[in-house]
């Protein structure tokens, strides 16, 4: 039975390669994709971030399978005549929300207005296509740090007591959970938490150098001078095509439903951000072990390392486990698994190096 997919976020990291993905599928016969801006630069902005992660162009016929409509998802209706959103919803079948403002220090009420107003008016989008009877899933892409500062084994299920967090990005995610998690009962809806991502591990390739791209650039630059990654906790890191394969295949093939999925490495496939530190400078032809920045390097450098490596210490200090039961059923018989990340990193800073970290990102042929 064909499929047409709508889904928000997608000229993210995650959106970008679950479309691309998307658009190979023969099951899949339409991709919607919501994006702000106009007309005119909604369509050329989409396909540069799908394009960014494919080693050759886009191919027409998965162009031909590609509609995208301008619109906000923090406005009713996406800022659209109702009716015409009415219609919209009436023709899905599968719904991705993964538009989100991953921005950590937000102020809180910043935070909610994006991540948590978006999902509820993409909630109600749902409701509105489970009631014409077209819908077969919908998906919420979180994240699987709505735990907080909670360490130990944490669980995809069960866990109802309110954590405390570090910034206001997770807790305007785990707001924006007991959301989806509320509708369970209407919508066949599933939760998947992915933890921090980086790009494909067979290629390297990304459209975005942001979160953990930050202190691995200034690893492999050697410009962290006497700043070491603290702690010695795993760092739990999966890459894209990974979370683009498991969504995609819990999405199409309706599992999952009313249930969290883990999109996690769990510690035993998890590096120390001291094991990666040592890594990354490898991989950048470095010693492993840095030599202090002599005393006339701008101070800046220091301060600036220490900033990024600040706003990740929650991540590198808790010793934490990812359960992924609910994922690991999803996905039996799929073929579908998670690499260690000590596996692919020197492909990612290879990556990384290759392009001068964004600035000159190679054109597919």
């Amino acid at each position: 039975m064909q499929s047409t997919v709508f889904i928000t976020g997608g000229t993210g990291l995650v959106g970008a390669d679950i479309i691309r993905r998307l658009l190979r599928d023969d099951s899949v016969e339409r991709v919607i994709a919501l994006v702000r801006g106009s007309k005119q630069t909604a369509l050329p902005r989409l396909v540069d971030s799908v394009q960014k992660l494919e080693s050759a162009p886009l191919e027409v016929r998965m162009l031909e399978k590609l509609t995208v409509v301008c619109g906000d998802v923090t406005q009713a209706h996406f800022g659209w005549p109702q009716q015409d959103w009415l219609a919209c919803a009436r023709r899905v079948t599968h719904i991705i929300h993964s538009a989100a403002d991953v921005r950590f220090h937000l102020p809180l009420e910043d935070a909610r207005r994006v991540n948590v107003g978006g999902t509820r008016i993409m909630l109600a989008f749902a409701e509105q296509a489970a009631d014409a009877g077209s819908l077969r899933h919908f998906a919420y892409i979180s994240t699987a740090y709505v735990c907080g500062d909670r360490g130990g084994v944490i669980l995809e299920e069960g866990d109802v007591c309110l954590p405390r967090f570090t910034n206001s990005y997770e807790q305007s995610k785990w707001e924006c959970e007991q959301l989806v998690r509320e509708a369970f009962a209407d919508l066949p809806a599933t939760i998947f938490r992915p933890s921090i991502i980086v790009g494909d591990a067979r290629t390297g390739r990304t459209n975005a150098f942001k979160a953990l791209y930050m202190p691995l650039r200034f690893i492999a630059r050697n410009l962290l001078g006497g700043v070491v990654p603290p702690g010695d906790a795993p760092l739990d890191v999966v890459p894209v095509d990974y979370v683009s394969r498991a969504v995609c295949h819990v999405l199409l093939s309706c599992k999952g439903a009313g249930h969290t999925l883990h999109l996690t490495a769990g510690a035993a496939r998890s590096s120390s951000a001291a094991e990666i530190a040592v890594r990354a400078r490898l991989a950048a032809g470095l010693p492993g072990v840095p030599d202090p920045l002599p005393q006339n390097a701008s101070a800046r450098r220091d301060s600036a390392g220490a900033q990024v490596l600040a706003s990740f210490a929650p991540y590198m200090t808790c010793r934490r486990d990812f359960d992924d039961t609910n994922t690991r059923a999803a996905l039996a018989g799929s073929g579908i698994t998670v690499p260690a990340f000590r596996n692919y990193l020197d492909v990612i800073i290879g990556f990384c190096l290759e392009t001068g970290w964004g600035k000159r990102l190679p054109q597919a042929a």
